[in-house]
């Protein structure tokens, strides 16, 4: 067993990612929920590259499980190859910048900062270390090239300090303005490994993370400036209608509703986000949803969180304890989602 195997738990449902050997027994096992767990070896197997390259390197643990074995399962998938066609690869061409981590060997990884944009991008990389930045590198990086930031060992990814990214947006002579662009990235096993495919530029297999994807960022022009400075301000909703409206929700009329709080369902920037940042999104969503269903009279609703290591689903209930318009609460049909699921009964 190596540091980025995906295993199977064998005394429990779950997978993860190894993401650190504790000792010759012992092995450190992030699972979906991005907590690290020790497991001992000889609890876990490791799982066929080939089962997870057929049966997707996303799939739900514990909801909706097929029962056929794994032998079963990855014979359909033998079958399945042979007619498979090859996956988009349009990455190749991708605008975007990105953290390319280039393995150098089954130890040491290459750290690398592309700038594949039409931009030449005034960068400052940083290392966060307990509540300090360590600078690592700074200049300045042509438009269509790349800069070596310095080298990884996975030996020691539990450890990796978070990398934090600053860069500005210019062009020689005239272009639109752009908002400089801060983003800190957390390397987490149970996405890192997931995310190998081929760089842009570099043209080598490495584990590549766009960072500027979900930023949306905006050329800006002097009359979109004007433009916003002289549009009316929109009014605000009253702020009773929103408290009051548990108590003002329809009369009951049935219906269910299934809502899925898996972290990846929710944003595509969890890669960026800490375990309490996951949690506090997972719970917001759980709340507006909650909210939702009492205002349309719905009869019950499912939470799917998962099995993992319980933190969501204990969080789910500690907070179902204290709501009102809750008749109560229990674990949702096992056959079907284990014990992944929450389903609340609404009075």
């Amino acid at each position: 067993m190596n540091v980025g195997d995906k295993v199977r738990m064998l005394t429990a449902s779950g997978e993860g990612v190894i993401s650190r050997i504790i000792d010759e027994q012992t092995v450190e096992v992030e699972i979906e929920d991005g907590f690290q767990i020790p497991v001992l070896k000889r609890e876990i197997v490791v799982v066929s590259k080939q089962e997870a390259r057929y049966f997707g390197e996303n799939a739900e643990v514990g909801v909706g499980r097929s029962t056929e074995s794994a032998s079963t399962q990855a014979a359909k998938g033998q079958a399945k190859a042979k007619s498979a066609k090859p996956k988009n690869r349009a990455i190749l061409s991708a605008k975007g910048i990105y953290l390319a981590f280039v393995p150098l060997n089954d130890q040491n990884l290459a750290l690398y900062l592309v700038n594949n944009t039409d931009y030449t991008l005034p960068f400052s990389v940083a290392e966060e270390k307990v509540s300090d930045l360590y600078g690592l590198d700074a200049g300045v990086i042509q438009a269509g090239s790349y800069h070596k930031l310095g080298e990884r060992s996975l030996v020691n990814f539990d450890k990796w300090p978070d990398v934090v990214v600053q860069w500005l947006y210019h062009r020689h002579g005239i272009f639109s303005m752009k908002e400089p662009t801060f983003k800190r990235f957390k390397a987490k096993a149970a996405t890192f490994y997931r995310n190998k495919r081929t760089a842009p530029l570099l043209d080598q297999e490495a584990y590549l993370f766009q960072i500027d994807q979900d930023l949306a960022v905006k050329d800006v022009s002097t009359e979109d400036i004007k433009e916003a400075m002289l549009a009316p301000k929109p009014q605000e909703a009253p702020k009773e209608a929103t408290k009051s409206l548990p108590q003002n929700r329809q009369r009951k009329s049935g219906g269910s509703r299934e809502v899925d709080l898996h972290i990846e369902v929710l944003t595509d920037d969890y890669d960026f986000m800490d375990n309490t940042e996951m949690l506090t999104l997972q719970l917001k969503h759980f709340h507006e949803e909650l909210d939702k269903g009492i205002a349309q009279g719905l009869d019950h609703i499912t939470f799917i969180h998962g099995v993992g290591n319980g933190v969501l689903r204990a969080a789910l209930q500690k907070e179902l304890s204290k709501a009102s318009h809750i008749q109560y609460f229990e674990d949702a049909m096992k056959e079907k989602f284990g014990y992944g699921a929450t389903r609340v009964q609404i009075k």
